[in-house]
């Protein structure tokens, strides 16, 4: 054991092992080293006599009267200033005892007094709240109504191009970007056009060919346009069955042909650039950019076949039938509720929209037409040039192109109500 001590002592000194400042200065101390040769088996012995604790004498008796005269000199001594400074008159010709209790009766009212004043005070602000907002609680934010602010003519804008033909019909779809320009199509004619934040036109592409298939030239034309909840817009085309996807009018961010198996009409897009179209089933079907099918809603009927869909937060979309039954449904595929139904004389809807606060916008062909996310209508305006698409843009600003190439733009109504 010796011959071992010696060799931990050699290897500590080593200066290899501890080379640095640091480890010098944290070097064993030769006089720390403790070589331990065994140890005794037996159990120890204590070394000092038990601690013999001495019992108290009136210890309850103590604590008690502690308790009991220290809150009794606490307050004759709050009695004795109050009487000093004149907060308790003993010139009245009460007794001091009586003096103190009417002090305290006094003390009692007076904060009873305040208690009813403050009730009152409370009764009084909400009476007050109510008579101030009570116009604001039953009026939403669209009660008011729409104003016109702007009118666009894409037509007019593009009448170089030949466009601009007498009594023909231009049904003007147009959804803004998030560079906040505009894509705009015109179905007719198959043209789609690139607007700036003043509705100035900065490009027009219209139909092109791209071949001959089976004899017969291919020509490409523009249909339709999509905004999803990210903010990005598909553009759709035919005879070459393509989306391309747009974030501002400069130029596209992505291109792509839809699988044949894709042809069908396509309803929608989501936040995942997703495509949303009815099935041959009459199912509804989520699809990816090379046609697999993500999802597929099972339909519920002739009485509830899509016409329009919108996708909702929180992946919900609200559909509108061909007979005016507005609805919607979950991720899972399962009706929430039926939002509203809008009846057959008002005619056919074709355009919805809605904003953050869940407002829903109907477009149709003799109206505009606004309802609360539960179906109440608040408001509805004749509109002559029938309403064609419905968008919004971030400042909430409503636009709706129309049937003779025009896109009108409103915004709510801030004159004050009549």
């Amino acid at each position: 054991m010796d011959r071992e001590q010696s060799d931990l002592s050699s290897d500590i000194e080593k200066d290899d092992i501890y080379d640095g400042a640091t480890e010098r200065e944290y070097r064993p101390n030769q006089s720390r080293i403790v070589s331990v040769s065994g140890f005794n088996p037996y159990p120890v012995e204590p070394t000092l006599p038990p601690y013999r604790y001495q019992k108290k004498k009136n210890g309850k008796f103590r604590r008690w009267s502690v308790m009991i005269l220290l809150p009794l000199v606490l307050l004759t001594g709050a009695l004795a200033s109050s009487t000093y400074f004149g907060l308790i008159p003993l010139g009245d010709g009460k007794e001091p005892l009586e003096a103190v209790m009417s002090w305290f009766e006094k003390d009692d009212d007076s904060t009873n007094n305040q208690t009813d004043a403050l009730d009152r005070s409370e009764e009084l602000l909400a009476d007050q709240t109510l008579a101030v907002t009570s116009d604001q609680v039953q009026e939403t934010k669209w009660q008011r109504g729409l104003q016109k602010e702007q009118l666009w003519s894409i037509i007019t804008i593009d009448s170089d191009n030949g466009t601009n033909q007498a009594n023909a019909t231009h049904s003007v779809q147009i959804v803004p970007l998030l560079s906040g320009d505009f894509l705009a199509v015109v179905e007719e004619s198959g043209t789609l056009y690139g607007l700036d934040v003043r509705g100035e036109l900065l490009w027009s592409k219209g139909p092109e060919e791209w071949g001959v298939s089976g004899g017969k030239r291919v020509i490409r034309k523009w249909t339709g346009l999509a905004r999803s909840d990210n903010g990005r817009v598909a553009a759709f085309t035919t005879g070459i069955e393509s989306v391309v996807w747009w974030s501002n009018p400069q130029r596209p961010y992505e291109e792509h042909p839809l699988p044949e198996e894709s042809i069908a009409p396509i309803l929608g897009v989501t936040a995942n650039n997703e495509l949303i179209r009815l099935s041959s089933t009459e199912n509804i079907e989520i699809v990816d950019r090379h046609g697999e099918v993500i999802k597929e809603i099972k339909g519920y009927g002739p009485s509830h076949q899509p016409k329009i869909i919108e996708p909702l937060a929180q992946k919900d979309l609200l559909i509108v039938t061909e007979e005016g039954l507005l609805y919607s449904v979950n991720s899972e595929g399962t009706i929430e509720y039926e939002i509203g139904h809008l009846p057959k004389e008002r005619g056919p809807i074709n355009a919805v929209a809605v904003d953050k606060e869940g407002y829903i916008f109907i477009g149709t062909d003799q109206e505009i037409i606004i309802w609360q996310d539960k179906g109440e209508e608040i408001y509805a305006m004749p509109f002559d040039s029938a309403c064609v698409s419905l968008a919004l843009t971030e400042k909430g600003q409503l636009l709706v192109g129309d049937r003779y190439g025009q896109v009108h733009i409103f915004t709510q109504n801030q004159s004050p109500k009549l």
